[in-house]
């Protein structure tokens, strides 16, 4: 689909809040461009990320969720670390924590960076190797000033539904 046809597809929802997300975002051509015109328009616009791209050409008053990949991801190593530095108070950081070894790493990067002063921090337990019980304690045992996110979709309709 082409910009236009986009835009008229958005409005036909009658929603004001336009979230990008699926696959990688900042991967797809215009998807800077489409930011843009969404906000000219009065919506209020989100983008996931998986934090391999940098933001620094995405619009400022987008609602940025970046994940930092941890260590059991096996793709530490594909992040834009240059993100760290270009959130605003609104964005958020995510730490998809896969054990209790991310999980100090989570925090370890949290402090060497500052980033609790810098945006909201959310820690998600990946689904079928941590509880989010286990996760919730692993923070508040640390005093951790973080939002424990789970995926919802995956906790309602099981970890292989499509679509919801």
């Amino acid at each position: 689909m082409g910009l236009p046809a986009i835009l008229e597809k958005v409005r036909s929802f009658g929603s004001k809040y336009v979230c990008l997300t699926g696959g990688e975002p900042l991967g797809q051509n215009g998807s800077i461009e489409l930011m843009r015109e969404l906000l000219k328009e009065g919506y209020t616009v989100s983008l996931e990320t998986n934090g391999s791209f940098s933001i620094k050409d995405v619009p400022l008053d987008v609602v940025k969720v970046i994940d930092i990949k941890c260590p059991d991801s096996g793709e530490s190593n594909q992040m834009a670390w240059e993100n760290l530095d270009l959130v605003r108070v609104h964005d958020q950081f995510k730490f998809v924590v896969a054990s209790k070894k991310d999980f100090d790493w989570a925090q370890q990067v949290c402090r060497d960076h500052q980033l609790e002063q810098k945006c909201h921090l959310l820690y998600s337990p990946v689904y079928g190797k941590v509880k989010p019980h286990e996760l919730a304690q692993w923070i508040l045992d640390a005093k951790a000033p973080v939002t424990l996110q789970v995926q919802l979709h995956k906790e309602i309709w099981g970890p292989n539904e499509r679509g919801v």
